[in-house]
């Protein structure tokens, strides 16, 4: 069984931190410990605060779908524009350390989604 809360989301900097709280608390129901909340919420707020900075025309919005399962977590964002070179020089290192935080990170074209993060309750 999956639910999925799906948020529609100005690229201004200052509703980032609303994704980060959506985040926090949606791991926190499905039972993710306290470090596991903060490093879900270190990724999406990387990936989010990315995705505004590249952003001239703060009249669009993103989409960030949280799809939750009874173990694990699924974070899919959808914005126009497309990933190409996001992170720009520093690529290959942002995505290192957005991947030291979840379990699975997925760039460009996953579906309707650009990136898709994926973090599990259990570690097996």
């Amino acid at each position: 069984m999956q639910d999925l809360i799906s948020l529609s989301v100005p690229c201004k900097p200052e509703y980032v931190s609303v994704v980060r709280l959506a985040a926090s608390g949606i791991a926190n129901r499905i039972g993710f410990d306290f470090d596991s909340v903060e490093d879900i919420k270190v990724a999406v707020s990387e990936v989010c605060n990315k995705i505004v900075e590249s952003r001239i025309d703060t009249n669009n919005s993103f989409v960030i779908d949280f799809i939750v399962y009874t173990d694990k977590i699924e974070i899919g964002v959808k914005f126009t524009g497309g990933y190409e070179n996001l992170f720009g020089e520093n690529e290959e290192f942002a995505l290192a350390i957005i991947g030291a935080m979840v379990d699975e990170v997925s760039t460009e074209g996953i579906g309707d989604y650009s990136f898709m993060l994926s973090k599990n309750t259990r570690k097996d």
